[in-house]
């Protein structure tokens, strides 16, 4: 296998990192790392937060933070919703963006030169990385994610990082096949370039028992998110009031974000109905399982997704899911077969899914099994994830960009 795969090392640029215990910032890009093969030293590149960080190097992967402005200042990255978010809560900190990148940029070339292979999550991390790659002769690959291609458009400036990236990089993987179609349909010259490799889940979500007892005078539902806009959470919270079942619901919450207040008075007309809402906070990654283990139906009300991994956890769950009828959901949930789709937005159409779960027992139960039979044929864990970017830093590393 050594011979296969001999040792390299990969440094890894992300602007998503869990820096300190339970944090779940770049949780996916952290697993991921966690998988690679220990033939792979990694170094992950990401801003410094704005306090200590606790994070510890551990094994062969090394965390590299770099410092972009003073420390409180230092509040672009490692929250929820990422960069977007945090421009959305407060405008001036688009100051501190190009700092950030020369930063970025800095310790990607300093590492650079050390590495046989730069790895970059989201284009414009990508873009920065493919100018160190140029300057130091590394090469260099960038993952794709829903967020990338989402605001393309009605965003030239976006339009424009993605190109570069496409341009500079040797190598460009989306987490799903209607995001590589997407990127190849625009930029149809760097299709070759092009490829899919979908994210995983870990054994702790598919160790779950199929059969396992539920409280018989309520129903636990359960969503995972930040507490964005595009996460309408909101229309959750008033498909439950709508329910026919609004008195036995208990709504389950999970995530932290800028809605927070404006959905805490949306849950409070919820109360009249009696559904119970609770706001659980952000939850260590860890804590998850045990979350969905819990759980009754899962939900999922997005505006837009690349590939949403809570989908695809609460499939390995065996939970049946009720998602929104968007691009990035439909390769995972065949309606009526793997779970149920909702046109997005509706609030009486989910009221009415939701409704038919909860009155049948034997669908719920199929559908669950289904999701985790999908998850199954589809090899869908972290370990095949990991194993699918070795092969391809291994493929870069052998290859120039023409």
């Amino acid at each position: 296998e050594n011979n296969a795969h001999p040792s390299m090392h990969v440094a890894i640029v992300t602007t998503s990192s869990p820096l300190s215990p339970g944090s779940t910032s770049g949780i996916f890009v952290n697993r991921l790392v966690r998988q690679l093969p220990a033939t792979i030293r990694k170094t992950v590149i990401t801003p410094c937060p704005d306090h200590a960080a606790t994070a510890c190097n551990e094994q062969d992967i090394r965390i590299q933070c770099f410092r972009y402005a003073p420390t409180t200042w230092q509040r672009l990255a490692h929250r929820p919703g990422g960069i977007p978010a945090a421009f959305h809560n407060s405008r001036w900190l688009l100051l501190l963006l190009p700092g950030m990148l020369l930063a970025m940029l800095i310790a990607c070339i300093r590492t650079g030169r050390k590495s046989d292979l730069i790895h970059a999550n989201w284009s414009l991390n990508g873009f920065i990385a493919g100018i160190a790659g140029k300057l130091t002769a590394t090469p260099v690959m960038t993952t794709l994610r829903g967020s990338d291609v989402e605001r393309l458009e009605q965003s030239r400036l976006q339009r424009l990082v993605l190109y570069a990236c496409l341009r500079l990089n040797h190598r460009i993987v989306t987490v799903s096949e209607a995001i590589r179609d997407d990127v190849c349909q625009r930029y149809p010259r760097f299709r070759a370039r092009i490829t899919s490799i979908p994210n995983g889940v870990g054994n702790d979500f598919l160790n779950i028992p199929l059969d396992r007892p539920r409280e018989t005078d309520s129903f636990r539902i359960t969503a995972i998110g930040n507490l964005s806009a595009n996460k309408r959470i909101d229309t959750i919270i008033r498909a439950a009031s709508r329910s026919a079942c609004s008195s036995m619901l208990r709504l389950n919450i999970v995530g932290s974000g800028p809605e927070l207040d404006s959905l805490r008075a949306c849950a409070m007309d919820a109360a009249a109905n009696g559904v119970e809402v609770e706001f659980s906070g952000s939850i260590a990654p860890d804590g998850i399982p045990a979350i969905l283990a819990a759980t009754d139906v899962f939900v999922l009300a997005s505006r837009s997704e690349g590939r949403p991994n809570v989908v695809l956890e609460a499939m390995a769950a065996g939970l049946p899911v009720l998602a929104a009828d968007i691009q990035g959901v439909r390769e995972l949930i065949r309606h009526e077969e793997t779970g149920l789709l909702f046109a997005s937005g509706d609030e009486h159409a989910l009221a009415a899914q939701l409704d038919r779960l909860l009155n049948d027992t034997t669908l719920r139960q199929r559908l669950g099994r289904a999701a985790r039979a999908f998850i199954h044929d589809n090899a869908l864990t972290w370990e095949q994830c990991a194993a699918s970017y070795t092969a391809l830093y291994h493929e870069c590393t052998r290859q120039q960009i023409p």
